[in-house]
């Protein structure tokens, strides 16, 4: 040992009561160590540790390896209390757990409740095996902590000498990978691995804004939005997936996202093959553990040897992208599904041709389920990573006849509900040719299932209907005629809400195809009196978007019968919309207010002898008669962002059956929480805020109270959208004179008249800013008046006209962005489709007439081509 080293300590300062290092020399007793301590003293080495950094989950969720700066970040475990209690009580003790257990970051918890009450913290710098002796060999008397990592590498002697030494003065504390020999110990603490799952979950739902941040870096598709997966989702399925604590944090923070590294890692070192195998033979078999004997036996099949068998596993394993040498499954089934993809695109030809192979072998395997078969061909087929291998992965390429055979067999002699309703999904997934696959004999068979569908059968039907009825009407027409349509009709007559769902689909597709003969035997039979009697009775709490399905598929039957089971539920159904009118509304939203009811039109298409009635506008009026607009006020006032689209979708159908009752609640929304749900997203509003906001401002006064919010980001807002910047021109004027945008840019392929408003204020109020307006947006213009879409034409004609008017340099700068070429091929199609596009057209070549470069020539041509189609109006279509 040299005179010069030092013994490093951690502690609590006094005064600033944060974690420090103290390094301590160990005055005047180095020459007696000397003399009496052998040469092998200078095999170890005790180092401090200091938790003055903090991180958060990244790390964690990343697979990295933790340390002290995430012993305060990470969940605490149920492990440290009983570590401290017994090091307080034994002075010793060890820690044992799988790899990945959490063993690491509990030990250094542990340590860092210790360190909070003033002990030093001094951890074993190398875990050497040839170590043949350690001391606590700390000069002074003051508490310390010592901790060794990986001590199942240390000597059995070596541990007990070193426990024996302990005391109340130095508590030791040795991690170890499970061993035999420390799984027996006396007193060792083993790593409840479920139990620290659960532990996990629990505590990151208790502060979900700092989890989501984390979670947010590694998987930006967790979050807020609508299309975004919600945090407590993602973690609730990571808890139920999980036997591991990496596990759980790989699952949290979407490991499939980096499944492009991770699949060149696994190329790198060749074991990319046995990797996808692997993943295959998890979807298939519906995530059931994978043994060894599996894998060779694949692995063999794919023409690798042995020894590259095992050896890519053992990297695999070590790497935690398989559980364990015992489970050789991914983490996660959607790590599976993600990872087979990005891996096949880089395999040679003859590798991807082995992979085939197994896949047929794995599809026929008896470890195979057909839910999982076809989960399996569905994610190969729509793996979506590189489109040279999308034909090749088609079910109809790679399965071939001899599988197809031998799976088709299987899908007919399935015996129960569950497993019928795979098989119709699985026959869906393989698809055609249909007249390959759906014979004389199977067509008697389906309609056998479609009149003895049990619960699920329905929905597998439905699917398997829907399919077939896209691509070949007439087998389709065929199966339900072979169905019974007496046996159909009891089926519907004993609804629950079990089994709603899954018979409103399954009778929804039949309409499709259906004869009228089949029809009128089904309503003859339907036994109504039966039915009204169960809705009446409908249990409450129930999804009550199941009875929506079934309602609606029955009124294809008799649409009065329908609209007396809406009569019949009526009292139940006021009752759950009014104590949660978002989310009821969400549920029934689609098949009673848009489809059934028709008094919610967001698309514009109910016209003619389509529109809603007066009988179903009352109808939908007294399932919210008992809506108080208060109450409503409040629940609305404290949805997620995720939920503002159904929420907008909720007043929008309010607002049309009762406006005085529309205003009265947005009058009461409380904007205070409304702001703190919108958050951080203010300097982009994204297109739920912005729905949200420009329904209720469908209210006047309402519109004020937004509009004062909104002010108050100003300097947060650097694009403002369209809708917004209409509700409150005088903001958006002031956003541009600061520099801001108006996303009047996305109008240009979606709706012009939206951008043509927003300039047509500008004009009015602040003509000077017009051109400041447009010039972010010119490009997207140009490219947009020369796209193939004739219909992206649609209503710019007004747009040009506009330009004329307000801003006619911006209009000359647009037309000089224009590629010759792609502009004439794009208004000579407007001109051959005629109507909106053709006027477009015509402003466009009449502008481009005088230029004097290639444009004026394009212009000339077309003007000649279509003599009368390319003069323009002389007024703005309205």
């Amino acid at each position: 040992m040299q005179q010069n080293d030092t013994f490093a300590k951690v502690g609590l300062h006094s005064q600033s009561e944060q974690i420090t290092e103290e390094v301590i020399q160990p005055k005047g007793i180095l020459p007696i160590i000397q003399a009496i301590t052998p040469s092998y003293i200078k095999q170890y080495k005790w180092h401090s540790i200091s938790f003055s950094n903090s991180r958060d989950l990244g790390p964690a969720l990343m697979g990295r390896g933790l340390g002290p700066s995430d012993a305060v970040a990470c969940p605490k475990l149920i492990e440290t209390s009983i570590i401290i209690q017994q090091l307080k009580c034994a002075y010793s003790t060890r820690l044992v757990g799988d790899p990945g257990s959490g063993k690491s970051v509990c030990a250094y918890q542990a340590a860092y409740a210790l360190a909070c009450e003033g002990w030093f913290v001094v951890r074993l710098d190398d875990t050497n095996p040839n170590i043949d002796f350690l001391g606590l060999d700390f000069a002074d008397e003051r508490n310390t902590l010592y901790l060794i990592d990986d001590a199942h590498l240390l000597k059995a002697s070596v541990l007990r000498e070193i426990e024996d030494k302990t005391s109340p003065s130095k508590f030791l504390l040795t991690i170890h990978t499970l061993l035999d020999r420390t799984e027996t110990h006396r007193g060792s603490i083993r790593i409840n691995q479920k139990r620290a799952v659960q532990t996990i979950a629990a505590q990151l739902k208790t502060n979900l804004s700092n989890t989501l941040a984390a979670v947010k870096r590694a998987d930006d598709r967790v979050g807020e939005g609508s299309f975004d997966e919600d945090l407590i989702r993602r973690i609730d399925s990571a808890e139920s997936s999980s036997e591991f604590p990496w596990q759980f944090c790989f699952i949290l923070g979407g490991g499939w996202r980096r499944a492009n590294e991770v699949a060149d890692a696994s190329r790198v070192h060749e074991s990319d093959l046995i990797f996808a195998i692997a993943a295959a033979q998890q979807l298939a078999s519906r995530d059931s553990p994978t043994i060894k004997d599996t894998m060779l036996r694949l692995g063999i099949l794919a023409g690798l040897t042995i020894e590259k068998i095992e050896n890519g596993l053992a990297w695999l394993v070590i790497e935690r992208l398989l559980l364990s040498e015992s489970d050789l499954r991914c983490p996660h089934q959607r790590f599976s599904s993600a990872i087979i993809g990005r891996i096949y695109s880089n395999l040679e030809a003859s590798e991807r041709n082995s992979f085939i192979k197994v896949c047929r072998e794995i599809v026929l395997g008896s470890t195979t389920t057909l839910a999982g078969v076809r989960i399996l061909i569905h994610e190969l087929r729509f793996t979506g990573f590189d489109l040279r291998w999308y034909y090749e992965l088609r079910p109809s390429r790679w399965i071939n006849e001899e599988t197809r055979t031998a799976l088709m067999q299987r899908c007919w002699n399935a015996s129960t509900a569950e497993d019928k309703t795979f098989a119709c999904l699985l026959i869906a997934e393989i698809g055609e040719p249909w007249e390959h696959l759906i014979k004389d004999s199977e067509i008697k068979l389906l309609g056998q299932w479609l009149s003895e569908a049990t619960h699920p059968m329905g929905f597998g039907l439905s699917r398997l209907l829907n399919d077939i009825y896209n691509n070949d009407k007439t087998l389709a027409a065929q199966i339900v005629s072979a169905a019974n349509p007496i046996k159909v009709a009891w089926l519907v007559s004993e609804v629950t809400p079990e089994n709603a769902y899954t018979i409103g689909e399954m009778i929804n597709r039949v309409a499709l195809v259906c004869s009228d003969e089949w029809k009128s035997s089904f309503n003859t039979a339907l036994q109504r009196s039966r039915i009204l009697e169960t809705i009446q009775k409908w249990p409450e709490n129930e999804y009550i978007g199941d009875f929506g399905k079934y309602c609606y598929s029955l009124s294809f039957y008799d649409f009065d019968f329908a609209f007396e089971i809406i009569k019949c539920a009526l009292p139940w159904l006021q009752v759950t919309i009014a104590a949660d009118p978002v989310n009821s509304f969400r549920q029934i939203e689609y098949d009673i207010f848009m489809c059934f009811l028709r008094v919610f039109d967001p698309l514009g298409v109910n016209k003619g002898k389509h529109r809603t009635d007066r009988q179903r506008v009352e109808i939908a009026r007294e399932l919210c008669k008992k809506i108080d607009c208060k109450k409503a006020a409040e629940k609305i006032s404290n949805v997620s962002r995720r939920e503002f689209q159904s929420a907008a979708h909720f007043l929008a159908i309010f607002r049309n059956l009762n406006k005085k009752q529309f205003a009265i609640l947005c009058r009461h929304l409380d904007w205070d929480s409304i702001d703190k749900a919108i958050g951080d997203n203010w300097g982009i509003l994204d297109h739920d805020s912005t729905v949200f906001i420009c329904q209720v401002s469908m209210d006047e006064e309402s519109r004020k109270k937004a509009v004062s919010v909104i002010q108050s980001h100003i300097d947060e807002i650097t694009v403002l959208p369209s809708r917004i910047a209409i509700l409150a021109p005088g903001l958006a004027c002031s956003l541009v004179e600061r520099g801001g945008k108006i996303a009047i840019g996305e109008d240009m392929s979606l709706n012009w008249k939206v951008a043509v408003y927003v300039i047509h204020q500008f004009g009015e109020l602040r003509p000077e800013l017009v051109p400041y307006l447009l010039a972010p947006h010119e490009s997207k213009a140009a490219e947009s008046l020369q796209s193939k879409q004739t219909n992206i034409l649609d209503d710019a004609d007004i747009f040009l006209r506009t330009l004329e008017q307000y801003v006619p340099e911006g209009l000359t700068r647009i037309l000089s962005m224009l590629e010759p070429k792609a502009a004439e091929d794009a208004w000579s199609a407007c001109f051959a489709k005629g109507g909106k596009p053709s006027r477009t057209a015509a402003i466009l070549v009449e502008h481009c007439l005088e230029m004097d470069w290639e444009l004026g020539m394009v212009a000339k041509r077309l003007r000649k081509r279509f003599p009368k189609a390319s003069i323009p109006n002389l007024t703005i279509s309205s």
